[in-house]
């Protein structure tokens, strides 16, 4: 680990709906960093997104979570437009997205900090599981939603498109065509929940197959494919 005199600040954010069952598992998981020992800056930002459950929940985590911060959404606007709220209140440059059912393993900070420099940005790999059971793992991989970036590189760019679903995708194509460096992850530092009330649910209307989804998809397509022309065509 690096000294604390080497340290940089953290900000891990995100976004809570209908998350309840599943939140304390991830916030604890990430209070439990070993980066975050004997090291003060760092908070965890969860918007609780239009679900009042959540928030209670939330409100109960508080009280017992150090640096735990939570914003209020009255209304469900779905994960990006939360991540981009919680990103221009955040506290420090160095940004960790993360998902409200996942769990960190204890190095993820530090393995994923460890990796990101100046114009980059830091998909970390992790390994798929069936809701309930965390000894299924079905696959192992690097999503382009659980990122560590720089907050100016991050707002340079505008941030996520306020899409219900697709817009990390979408972002990774943004953060390629302005010149950030794509670093993925080759160590496996977290658990993610696959269940059928995520957001890519074959049962959610902007899940994998879904119409939506398939609209979305065919905008990011169109980004690479024109930032690939105008490689071309020098």
């Amino acid at each position: 680990m690096k000294n604390l005199k080497n340290k940089i600040g953290v900000s891990v954010i995100i976004s809570a709906h209908s998350a309840e069952s599943y939140i304390e598992e991830c916030v604890t998981s990430i209070a439990a960093q070993t980066y975050f020992k004997d090291f003060k800056d760092y908070e965890i930002l969860v918007g609780v997104d239009g679900c009042l459950s959540t928030l209670n929940e939330m409100i109960r985590l508080k009280e017992t979570i150090k640096n735990l911060k939570v914003l209020w959404f009255p209304v469900n606007s779905g994960p990006y437009l939360v991540f981009n709220t919680l990103v221009s209140v955040c506290n420090f440059e160095a940004v960790s997205v993360f998902g409200a059912d996942d769990i960190m393993d204890k190095t993820f900070v530090e393995h994923n900090i460890s990796l990101l420099k100046n114009k980059s940005c830091v998909f970390a790999r992790g390994a798929n599981f069936n809701h309930p059971n965390k000894e299924e793992i079905t696959r192992e991989y690097n999503p382009d939603g659980v990122i560590t970036f720089n907050r100016l590189d991050f707002l340079s760019v505008n941030g996520f498109e306020k899409w219900r679903c697709g817009a990390d995708s979408d972002l990774k194509v943004r953060f390629k065509i302005a010149g950030l460096d794509l670093i993925n992850s080759k160590s496996t530092t977290f658990l993610r929940r696959v269940h059928e009330n995520s957001l890519t649910s074959s049962r959610s209307k902007y899940g994998f197959g879904g119409e939506y989804r398939k609209k979305i998809q065919a905008i990011v397509r169109s980004r690479t494919n024109a930032k690939i022309k105008l490689q071309c065509s020098f």
